[in-house]
């Protein structure tokens, strides 16, 4: 650092030229949220469902409810308005067949011939004839129930395919289009319907959408934080900007380096910059402060004293801010290592930011000050600046708290005991669930949609269960359809089940009309009721319906006469993926029970890939936490020379997650993709204040000893105090107060995170200040009695 600062003016020059290159980049920055992106390519829910998607068509959904406002649905206003709702979403080029009452088929008998026509048909006048036979149409086909129709027949659902692979439902072409979908659909139905519009798509969009929000007002509230924050002590509105114009170079370093290595911002992205701001602030404003402290206070200082000062504070301080920037880089390197993309994403950016934080507080930051030159700061000014900084009252008061806490060693350690048993209490109660949903707060229109949706429909959230053969009589096979039939029968007795459907209803619905009996709604399996003499046989009269049928069944086989794949779709009423697993063990167990050995049942979906995320967020947390730990550990070791404060030091950070845990537990926190980066992250801020105080702890007992204090004279701890308990609250305080602005994000998953990264930070330095020496007093490890 000594010979860049001897080029301030080059030095300067080549931050600004980096910050202006990386600020370019900037309009090309993208959000990307689509869920699937979590998902690493390899993962088998993601491979099933792309293979189940590349033979049924796409399951990138946009689901659209409209509830009347009075009366049904059957009225011929409103069911031309669908219509024409459904030609204009037609029209756009990514959107596939849409399924709604006004296009599906309707299969029927007449004079002997099935037929395949529209259960709304084209030339629909609206009479009450035609509407009563809509009515006995759908009531005399339950493939239409919660799924077009609601029960009360007050709401219909349209079903609208993206003819997209599921890896691009985040893509902004894909965000504007179902923007496009839900502006069509409010401006049609203003005044005949409520509109609830979900799917993932819809969530993607619309993350995207309280994203904008949220950097546009977090960012400027975050800045506001740490300028009042750091206002406070220097009273220098010129020097609080110098501090936070490191910060903000910082962070247009990060975000802008994103676009330019083609990575895209995500929902867990987005704390980045409010993260930068609340962590790398401090960098800088070590330099600012040591300089305000120890500048002569007469003005005559020369240009070259003044420089020659300036690089006298970097050399005093580079080393212990660099061991602070390493220590967090841990914690975000960490994230380096787990599968979940945008996390792995996230801790390769937050350490490139958490650096570059480093070198332009060390770098611009005393650049800026070298150019300034020797001012004065002016009498008033440096009154102010020693009245704030020498006042001794706010340290005596944390010397005399802690202090006598702190003596108190068995009673404090005793208490940590107990906190910590009782912690494990609550962390036995935390959920480790990742309901997308629950990232929006259940006022916001994305929840209610869902909500809508899962009390009225069959849920958003789908599972496919797809039955495949060698041969096509394989899967035509009673025994197969039948046990089919039995799964789906099962499956309708869980509450977590909204709708089953798919190839068995097409198959008992022309059953029924061939012949012309309500009674033959089912798969035949008798063959005496059906003048056969042998199931087999039975196959070939399942075969027939399918020549019969004669229509596009490509949703539900994979062939429309001799499939040798065919599909039912499960829509689920839950929220979570906890509930979605005990649905697939329900269906595996029935499966391995009912089905003929020749057949093989693959089950996926969008619900599968949902619970892999959340697998995945769960080994996150733990490798992470595991490669955060370690690391930790062999800094502190090698920082005192000893494997045993390496061991102590990781003490609080213990205590810390723990606590995490049991404020999850108690206060019904998922941990989720948001609260998964919680714990490293606190650890590597955390760990610098127990460095902090162990190394002002070192320094005061050893000076102590050297001077002769007898036993029991903690005078020392007092003097460790002064120099050291009061700094560490001071920088958990902002750094935490940074943090708890992203309580006012869109989001309740970055909500909790910033209350309980605030939390974790301020616990991390109480628990840094009161139990190290308890422990240091109780045990006296020798490490501290080393000299250097």
């Amino acid at each position: 650092m000594k010979k860049i600062l001897d080029h301030p003016k080059a030095a300067l020059a080549v931050i600004i030229a980096i910050t202006i290159f990386f600020a370019v980049q900037l309009p090309r920055v993208e959000l990307d949220n689509n869920n699937f992106r979590f998902v690493p390519l390899s993962d088998e829910a993601r491979v099933v469902n792309n293979d189940i998607d590349e033979t049924f068509g796409s399951s990138t959904l946009i689901m659209v409810s409209l509830e009347k406002i009075s009366g049904e649905i059957f009225e011929y206003e409103f069911l031309e308005l669908l219509r024409n709702f459904v030609e204009r979403v037609e029209e756009i080029t990514i959107v596939g067949k849409v399924n709604s009452i006004v296009t599906s088929d309707y299969i029927m008998g007449e004079d002997d011939v099935i037929t395949v026509t529209s259960l709304v048909p084209e030339d629909f006048s609206g009479s009450q004839e035609e509407i009563d036979e809509i009515k006995r149409r759908v009531g005399s086909w339950q493939m239409y129930e919660r799924a077009l129709i609601s029960d009360d027949r007050r709401a219909t659902q349209v079903i609208i395919p993206m003819e997209i692979s599921i890896d691009d439902a985040g893509k902004p072409e894909v965000e504007a289009t179902f923007l496009r979908i839900r502006d069509i659909a409010k401006e049609m139905f203003a005044h005949n319907a409520n509109v609830y519009v979900s799917g993932i798509p819809v969530i993607s969009a619309t993350i995207s959408e309280a994203m904008k929000a949220d950097l546009a007002v977090l960012i400027p509230l975050v800045l506001i934080v740490m300028f009042t924050v750091i206002y406070l002590p220097i009273r220098r509105i010129e020097f609080v900007a110098y501090s936070l114009l490191a910060v903000v170079a910082a962070v247009i370093w990060t975000v802008g380096a994103m676009p330019f290595f083609g990575v895209r911002l995500s929902v867990i992205s987005v704390v980045l910059p409010v993260m930068l701001i609340a962590v790398g602030n401090s960098y800088a404003l070590h330099v600012i402060v040591h300089y305000l402290e120890d500048c002569p206070k007469d003005a005559a200082l020369t240009k070259e004293a003044h420089t020659a000062f300036i690089k006298s504070i970097i050399a005093e301080i580079n080393t212990p801010v660099f061991l602070a920037t390493i220590t967090t880089l841990v914690s975000f390197i960490a994230f380096c290592f787990t599968r979940v993309v945008p996390i792995r994403e996230f801790g390769y950016f937050a350490a490139f930011g958490v650096f570059a934080s480093y070198i332009i507080a060390m770098t611009l930051t005393p650049s800026i000050l070298i150019l300034r030159g020797p001012k004065s700061l002016g009498a008033k000014k440096r009154a102010e600046k020693a009245a704030d900084v020498q006042s001794p009252r706010p340290k005596r008061s944390i010397a005399d708290l802690t202090g006598f806490v702190t003596r108190k060693k068995n009673w404090i350690l005793g208490v940590a005991v107990v906190v910590v048993i009782v912690s494990c209490f609550g962390a036995a109660r935390l959920v480790a669930d990742n309901i997308l949903i629950e990232y929006f707060k259940s006022t916001t229109e994305i929840a209610r949609s869902d909500a809508f949706i899962r009390q009225k429909f069959g849920g958003s959230k789908v599972i496919n269960i797809v039955v495949r053969g060698e041969t096509s009589d394989d899967v035509l096979h009673p025994d197969t359809l039948g046990a089919l039939e039995g799964l789906g029968s099962h499956l309708n007795t869980l509450a977590e089940t909204g709708k089953v459907m798919g190839f068995n209803d097409l198959i008992k619905r022309i059953n029924s009309v061939y012949n012309e009996d309500p009674s033959y709604y089912e798969i035949p399996q008798d063959p005496a009721r059906y003048n056969k003499k042998t199931r087999d046989e039975l196959t070939r009269v399942i075969a027939g319906y399918l020549v019969l049928l004669s229509g596009d069944i490509a949703e539900y086989a994979d062939d429309p006469l001799e499939p040798v794949s065919i599909r039912t779709i499960v829509q689920l009423r839950t929220k979570g993926s906890i509930d979605t697993e005990r649905v697939v063990r329900e269906i595996h167990a029935y499966a391995r029970e009912n089905f003929p050995q020749n057949v093989s049942i693959t089950v996926g979906g969008t619900a599968l890939v949902e619970n892999s995320i959340n697998n995945l967020v769960v080994r996150s947390v733990w490798v992470s936490m595991i490669i955060a730990f370690c690391a930790l550990f062999i800094i502190v070791s090698v920082i005192n020379r000893s494997p045993i404060a390496g061991l102590i030091g990781l003490v609080p950070l213990l205590a810390l997650i723990l606590l995490n845990f049991a404020v999850m537990g108690f206060g019904h926190i998922k941990l989720n993709l948001g609260t998964a980066i919680i714990f490293s992250l606190a650890m590597g801020i955390g760990i610098d204040y127990t460095i902090h105080f162990m190394e002002a702890y070192k320094r005061e007992y050893r000076k102590a000893q050297k001077e002769g204090a007898p036993a029991g004279d903690y005078a020392f701890l007092r003097r460790a105090f002064n120099t050291s308990g009061l700094a560490v609250l001071a920088d958990a305080a902002s750094t935490g107060a940074g943090f708890a602005v992203l309580i006012f994000s869109r989001f309740t998953m970055l909500a909790d995170f910033g209350l309980l990264t605030a939390l974790s930070i301020f616990m991390s330095a109480v628990v840094g200040l009161v139990v190290i020496p308890a422990l240091f007093l109780k045990f006296k490890p020798k490490f501290i009695e080393q000299v250097e």
